[in-house]
């Protein structure tokens, strides 16, 4: 009794051998949906007038994130939703690129929301303690004066440059 059994399970694993090496192919052929992705600066329709700079050319292969955001703009008001998009300028500043992306595929920003938007102004996001705390907006008191406790070298280059 204990032979067919066994039969069994050997056949069942030499047939699902062939499937699960492809999957491994495949794996290491696929390259991150940001690799492949370009954006066209002059489609932008929802941003601040922009200056001159070498930033306003999209090069293929930098890694383009999309995150997906929600407010609600006072009591009651309904919820509205929208998308910022964030290119990294992997050879401009290849540390602060790959820990973004650490950061991102590691699901570190999942839930964290903008603890500081002053209109026309600045954006602040980011910081792992500012998730809701029961209903928002309650949260950690350390929220906004922390990070992930790592440090990372400043990258400076005349190419890149924080004012649109």
């Amino acid at each position: 009794m204990l032979r067919p059994a066994f039969a069994l399970g050997v056949l069942l694993l030499l047939a699902m051998l062939p499937l699960a090496s492809s999957v491994q192919i495949d794996a290491q052929n696929d390259e991150p949906v940001w690799r492949s992705v370009g954006l066209d600066p002059d489609l932008w329709t929802d941003r601040p007038e922009a200056e001159e700079s070498p930033m306003m050319v999209s090069y293929q292969g930098n890694a383009v994130i999309e995150m997906n955001v929600s407010y609600q703009p006072g009591w009651g008001e309904e919820r509205v939703e929208g998308s910022v998009v964030i290119e990294l300028f992997e050879n401009w500043a290849p540390i602060t690129t790959n820990n973004m992306i650490d950061h991102v595929e590691s699901g570190l920003y999942d839930g964290v929301f903008f603890h500081r938007v002053i209109n026309d102004f600045v954006t602040q996001a980011g910081d792992p303690t500012c998730k809701t705390v029961g209903i928002y907006p309650a949260a950690s008191p350390s929220c906004g004066s922390g990070g992930t406790g790592e440090t990372i070298p400043l990258e400076h280059n005349d190419n890149l440059s924080h004012v649109d």
